[in-house]
């Protein structure tokens, strides 16, 4: 509510479990003040959100990917409020310190099967995806960076990427790709190409695993839904994005 009381709207959001887990709940007492509120919190990934807002099922759906030519001609407000490192989580027992594209590509699609085929123990690889059908940000930008458009091979799928980071640390042979911002105690993230998942590296586009992080809404959104927009492109709103990821400015 604002200082004198007074809430003026609810809004309903959908999308990035990232964005809704790791940055809604430190936006909304800024919201608040503004008189805004939040109903709903979706978290059903990234295409099912945009596929939401497009149906004005809810105002804003939070995307954690690149968007594409025909999106941009769309209806919708696109408003870009920070970049996100896709981290590749292992169990703190496993030696391996950096993969590169190519070899995250061979543990992905099956032809890398044994963590010494790439400087580790004679151990298993157990990979772990969120739901690979699910649409959402980190399987399509994973594709998209790493697989280069291949399918998965055989991966132990989990509902969500929280649930893969928690079997990671459960699991010396695991590795997952996943938002830095859902490192748990018992996981470590390892460097790709040399390069460590650092907000410096990702703003610089070092990182090789850099995703852009934004917020959408129909062109014609409500006011309640352009203040959350706004309130994330504001100084205030980026100094909250910076706590967890690489703000966009």
């Amino acid at each position: 509510m604002t200082s004198d009381g007074v809430q003026r709207a609810s809004i309903r959001y959908d999308g990035a479990t990232t964005i809704g887990l790791n940055l809604l709940p430190d936006l909304v007492p800024l919201y608040r003040q503004l008189g805004y509120g939040l109903s709903y919190v979706g978290e059903r990934g990234t295409n099912p959100g945009l596929e939401a807002v497009r149906a004005g099922e809810v105002d804003v759906a939070g995307v954690m990917r690149e968007i594409t030519a025909a999106e941009r001609a769309e209806p919708l407000r696109w408003a870009l409020i920070g970049h996100d490192a896709l981290g590749v989580f292992v169990h703190p027992s496993n030696p391996v310190l950096s993969l590169d594209r190519a070899q995250l590509k061979g543990i992905f699609t099956g032809a890398v099967r044994s963590w010494d085929a790439v400087g580790g123990p004679a151990r298993p690889i157990l990979p772990l995806s969120e739901k690979r059908a699910g649409g959402r940000g980190t399987v399509v930008e994973f594709r998209r960076l790493v697989l280069e458009g291949a399918d998965y091979g055989p991966v132990r799928e989990l509902e969500d990427a929280p649930d893969c980071v928690k079997e990671v640390a459960a699991e010396p042979g695991g590795i997952t790709v996943a938002s830095t911002s859902m490192a748990i105690p018992g996981v470590r993230t390892l460097a790709v190409e040399g390069v460590a998942p650092t907000p410096e590296q990702v703003r610089a586009r070092a990182y090789a695993l850099g995703r852009p992080m934004y917020l959408v809404a129909r062109a014609a959104a409500s006011t309640a839904a352009a203040a959350l927009l706004d309130l994330a492109l504001s100084d205030a709103g980026q100094a909250i994005v910076a706590r967890k990821f690489t703000p966009a400015r």
